[in-house]
């Protein structure tokens, strides 16, 4: 898939999830297609959930490179 996922840590150690589950966060290009995406991570075994939101919300608050806040619509 080309990613490149980094567990995320809580201070040095591996952060759990409510339940017991690892967070990765991975760098996704603007040339992904987002519906494609969600697919093939969720039928890797062991993928819980996903972060994408693909098809749920028409705006996505995020934050670009230099950390400013980025308002996307669709």
């Amino acid at each position: 898939m080309g990613l490149v996922p980094e567990i995320r840590l809580n201070r040095e150690n591996p952060f759990f999830t409510e339940n017991g589950n690892y967070i990765f966060d991975c760098e996704i290009s603007e040339h992904v297609q987002p519906e494609r995406l969600e697919r093939m991570l969720n039928m890797i075994p062991g993928v819980v959930e996903n972060g994408l939101f693909v098809g749920m919300t028409d705006l996505v608050i995020t934050l670009d490179l230099e950390k400013n806040v980025v308002m996307l619509r669709k």
